[in-house]
């Protein structure tokens, strides 16, 4: 089968287009897009649609990147398309936002599609791009090396919203084999020649090796692909009849895909460890709300998730002496929490014994008041807040303890310590610190055990 055959049984198959429609063709001047435009132009009258070009100057590579430009006018004069030009600083926006130049290149490059698009107001205005099979398969491997769920193996989409991608079907080959026998010449990126980019590093390296595996590789991904995509779009149509309501009971996979859903809709940060962080409140139905971006939260309310958006509640600056008397109750009813002082001595007399009878949650938060220093007292987390946890003789910050427990922006915030005239002797989530920790001592009124209940029970 022909390549513009190929094009034209994937349009069709895919809906892409319809009679009326407004289609703007990406065109960089390579191999990809000068078959795209050829393929386009052919089908335009067949199809009923209106085809013109924009070409995007990324300014990255001097004397090459103008040359690129001059032959894409040329080569759209002399087919009578129209074409735009656009000239973007990729290097500029790289910086200020701190993205890699393909990103920037891509996100200025799809800007500029938009603003085409806007000039037909009124129209069904598609854009196309010059995505091939190899382009889909080398996304797949990128996807996969970065580490990814199921979505990311679906590789480039047919389309997605207004863009469309009609040599999806078609390999690099079977392109540039469609252009050596029409005699059409095309633009190389000298760039794409070297491996200073991930995904060249992958078409050089990566794609040849899987190739000697499996001479139909790119075949078999593009089936991977196909039915992933199946797969996923069944899973989009049942979360989508669900309500959040509905997500306690769910499986993982579908109350993960809801996470996601919910997200990614909101142009929200979205990584493995957020969704399981998530996942595990509304499994376990629980009472919270976690900072995503700047004052937007996801919260849970009985293991219903919603996204909102509110104020972040500053933390109260309290601080309490704590005297260590066997039932000493101390309430903190800034956070809801109550803080009980229980002496244990007159059942455990050395801390060996102590292992054994008392419940491992616990055992990490028994102190041996005659190593505290002077008064102590108990007063929330403070930024910088650091100390030597029991058996380490290095100290860690609760930031980065908290980070490993993964707790939620509200137990971060609502997080307690002890401490006395030399530093942190306890915290809440990280239990008694090494200075202060038994060892193998048990006169009576010696050691003591903190216990938080409350808003968050027994740490």
């Amino acid at each position: 089968m022909s390549v513009l055959d190929t094009v034209r049984g994937t349009v069709a198959a895919k809906n892409m287009i319809t009679n009326g429609d407004c289609i703007i063709a990406g065109l960089s001047g390579g191999a990809d897009s000068v078959a795209l435009l050829l393929c386009l132009d052919a089908l335009k009258d067949e199809y009923g649609f209106t085809l013109s070009a924009v070409h995007v100057n990324h300014c990255l590579r001097g004397a090459e990147s103008d040359r690129d430009m001059d032959f894409c006018v040329k080569l759209c004069n002399d087919k009578n398309i129209p074409v735009t030009v656009y000239t973007v600083d990729v290097k500029t926006l790289a910086s200020e936002k701190g993205l890699s130049c393909e990103e920037a290149a891509r996100q200025l490059r799809y800007g500029c599609f938009s603003e085409e698009a806007g000039k037909y107001p009124g129209k069904t205005v598609k854009t196309a791009t010059p995505h091939n099979r190899n382009d889909c398969t080398e996304t797949m491997l990128l996807n996969f090396a970065r580490g990814t769920g199921l979505r990311g193996l679906r590789g480039v989409p047919y389309t997605r919203e207004s863009i469309i991608r009609p040599l999806l079907d078609v390999t690099r080959e079977e392109i540039e084999a469609f252009l050596a026998e029409k005699g059409q010449p095309y633009v190389t990126d000298s760039t794409n020649l070297t491996e200073d980019f991930t995904r060249n590093k992958l078409r050089h390296r990566a794609v040849p090796v899987m190739t000697d595996i499996n001479s139909g590789f790119q075949r078999a991904a593009a089936r991977l692909s196909e039915c992933i995509s199946e797969d996923e779009a069944y899973f989009d149509g049942l979360i989508s009849s669900l309500s959040p309501e509905d997500m306690p009971a769910q499986a993982p996979s579908i109350r993960k895909r809801f996470i996601r859903n919910c997200l990614e809709e909101r142009n929200l940060p979205c990584s493995f460890d957020r969704i399981n962080e998530l996942d595990r409140l509304i499994s376990g139905r629980k009472n919270t709300r976690v900072n995503i971006s700047g004052s937007i939260f996801a919260v849970v309310r009985n293991g219903v998730l919603t996204v909102e958006e509110m104020e972040e509640t500053p933390v109260p600056d309290f601080s309490y002496t704590v005297d260590f008397e066997d039932g000493n109750i101390i309430p903190i009813d800034e956070f809801d929490k109550t803080v009980k002082i229980t002496s244990i001595n007159d059942v455990f007399f050395h801390a060996s014994t102590i292992a054994r009878k008392i419940h491992k949650k616990l055992t990490k938060n028994i102190i041996s008041y005659a190593k505290i220093k002077g008064v102590a007292v108990i007063r929330p987390r403070h930024d910088g807040d650091r100390y030597a946890l029991k058996g380490r003789n290095f100290s860690t910050r609760l930031k980065k303890l908290h980070n490993e427990l993964k707790l939620s922006a509200e137990d971060r915030r609502t997080a307690l310590v002890i401490e006395d005239g030399e530093g942190i002797i306890w915290s809440e989530y990280g239990g008694c610190g090494e200075r202060v920790s038994p060892a193998g001592e048990g006169s009576p009124g010696n050691l003591f055990l903190i216990e938080v209940t409350g808003k968050n029970e027994d740490k």
